[in-house]
């Protein structure tokens, strides 16, 4: 009896071991896919976001930078790239722009910083800012409340007429904040202005550049529905308490585009056009950005967008 019960025993767990075995592989079948799903809309939500983050900087705060194509790369259920081609259109010339190559995963996103943010180059003559990919020169804005910045404030629209032949972007920084009402009856009709500066955190620059960030918007189309698009874009940009926007939302509150306060603006045009605004007075300092040389197919934009 007892060499009966047991073989009952032994038959009894090869039964719940094959049982386990079974439900094992069917726990398999069913997890390993629902977890290869699960990973694959976690790293697809995480890339839509970082690819709508991505197009808000770009809107305010990438001073006349275009993109011109933002695609997915190696993406897999684990994550992936987005690829940002870049460039700057300036007088009908589009200037190529560094590449940003961001990437995003199961836990979220992470924007190239590295080639957001220009490099510097120092010497005995000059310290300027530069695109870390094409080596071309960025315009530097100077806030008019902040004094001391190291190597002076440049005036670059002194010389801008001796590059013969080509057009240029110029960043223009205004010795006190003035309105959209006030700049397009002062500016010719013969340059385009690109890009509107309309805040910046008023940081230390008397020891180098301090990497701060320069926000604005287009000046292309619509000025109040920019500016509007403007302020809804800061207040997403940053949800922090207290958000480092507030003083300035505060003081826009209720404005419309053409009233609102600006502390200088990205021009293009003829270098021979845009040497004649060194006659302007309330122009605290001029920065030379990209430039390009006129060739006989391509006629540079020579009229106003305002």
């Amino acid at each position: 009896m007892e060499e009966s019960l047991g073989k009952s025993l032994k038959k009894a767990k090869r039964k719940q071991v094959v049982k386990i075995i079974l439900i094992s592989g069917l726990m398999v079948l069913v997890m390993v896919p629902a977890m290869v799903i699960g990973s694959d809309k976690l790293a697809t939500a995480n890339c839509g976001l970082l690819n709508d983050s991505l197009y808000l900087h770009n809107r305010i705060a990438e001073p006349n930078i275009q993109i011109d194509s933002q695609v997915i790369r190696n993406h897999s259920v684990m994550g992936g790239e987005v690829v940002t081609n870049r460039s700057k259109e300036v007088a009908g010339y589009l200037v190529p722009w560094s590449t940003l190559t961001s990437t995003y995963s199961v836990i979220g996103g992470s924007v190239d910083h590295n080639e957001m943010i220009p490099g510097q180059q120092h010497s005995e003559e000059a310290i300027y800012e530069y695109d870390k990919q094409t080596k071309q020169k960025v315009a530097s804005f100077y806030h008019p409340r902040i004094k001391d910045y190291s190597g002076g404030v440049t005036h670059d629209l002194a010389t801008i007429g001796q590059l013969e032949n080509h057009v240029a972007e110029v960043a223009l920084s205004f010795d006190q904040p003035y309105t959209w009402q006030e700049l397009s009856k002062t500016l010719p009709d013969t340059i385009q202005v690109k890009w509107l500066y309309m805040f910046s955190e008023l940081l230390d620059e008397s020891k180098g550049r301090s990497g701060g960030l320069i926000f604005g918007f287009s000046s292309e189309g619509d000025i109040d529905e920019n500016f509007q698009q403007f302020i809804e874009d800061l207040e997403a940009y940053d949800q922090s308490e207290p958000s480092q926007f507030a003083p300035f939302l505060e003081s826009e509150n209720g404005k419309k585009g053409d009233e609102a306060a600006i502390l200088g603006v990205i021009v293009t045009g003829k270098t021979s056009e845009l040497a004649k605004l060194s006659e302007l007075e309330f122009i605290r300092g001029s920065s030379i950005g990209v430039t390009a040389e006129i060739v006989p197919y391509i006629n540079p934009d020579n009229g106003t967008n305002r």
